[in-house]
């Protein structure tokens, strides 16, 4: 299977008519979906399981289980409660169209098919399922960063490299960037996210306010998205993505944080993706996690 095969959305389609069983399956390939058969409603609930298919096209007249009862146990099974179904029958009238729907169909297209319809049809629901699982999953993002936010304040009772190490896991949990580090300019300190690859030894290898541009927006608080473009510019930053590749990081976001207008220290967040896009969303809670860390650094003796 190509890589196009593996990303382009799966479609069932379960109709016990052969011809139109293949006509769908030509129509939806040209469309430049995945597409997996099934002749009735029992081997349709086989193959949902086995594909997990991004969508159903599910005749409503066949033998055995029709489509109406395929779809009623298919909104039972795991994923079935929010997977675009879309019922394919010749009935038309209202009490047909008003089961369908009571079964838990997401919509409905009458035979004969007007093909551009359908195209159209479907490219709509899969658009707007994939919409919603986006913004649960920014939803559940935005909980995670809630949560990891809420668990900082509480650290109080702690000593204060005993809350920064905390915070550096929790970060990478939340994050699921390969590994996250502190470091203090002053003091040398620094503290790293647990990683299965190799540690830091020397974490002043990594301090980009050497580099003049760079320590100016630092010291504004502004958040530098790193990548090898920005990392090879010269005989310095060279050095410095040496290191990072001793560290198979290849992005890099570096977060000031700032106490009393001074830069205390910098907060890196690793990433082996080398094209890795920092969403706004994150851009923004890690600028909120900015000031509540100026809070607390603020507050110790």
């Amino acid at each position: 299977m190509t890589v196009q095969e593996q990303t382009a959305p799966t479609v069932l389609v379960i109709d016990d008519d052969r011809s139109t069983r293949g006509l769908l399956n030509l129509a939806m390939s040209a469309e430049g979906y995945r597409v997996v058969e099934a002749k009735d409603g029992e081997q349709g609930l086989i193959e949902y399981k086995i594909s997990q298919p991004n969508l159903v096209l599910m005749d409503a007249v066949m033998p055995g289980m029709d489509g109406f009862t395929c779809c009623q146990r298919l909104r039972q099974l795991p994923g079935g409660d929010r997977i675009p179904l879309l019922i394919l029958t010749v009935l038309d009238d209202q009490a047909s169209v008003d089961q369908a729907f009571s079964v838990g169909a997401t919509d409905y297209i009458t035979k004969p098919i007007h093909w551009p319809v359908l195209s159209e049809r479907v490219r709509r629901l899969l658009a707007s399922h994939q919409a919603l699982i986006t913004a649960e999953a920014t939803c559940s993002k935005l909980l995670q960063w809630t949560e990891c936010l809420s668990q900082i304040l509480h650290y109080h009772d702690q000593e204060l490299w005993e809350q920064l190490q905390q915070l550096v896991n929790t970060l990478q949990s939340v994050t699921g960037n390969h590994r996250i580090h502190l470091w203090q300019q002053k003091t040398a300190q620094w503290v790293e996210s647990a990683s299965a690859l190799p540690s830091i030894e020397n974490p002043a290898h990594f301090d980009v306010s050497l580099h003049p541009e760079w320590h100016q927006a630092l010291q504004q608080g502004e958040i530098l998205a790193l990548n090898q473009a920005d990392l090879t510019q010269d005989s310095t930053t060279q050095e410095l993505w040496n290191h990072l590749q001793a560290l198979q990081t290849q992005a890099m976001l570096v977060v000031p944080i700032l106490v009393e207008q001074t830069l205390w220290g910098l907060l890196y967040l690793h990433s082996t993706n080398p094209q890795q896009k920092w969403t706004n969303a994150t851009l923004e809670r890690l600028t909120d996690l900015q000031i509540i860390l100026k809070l607390i650094l603020s507050q110790q003796p």
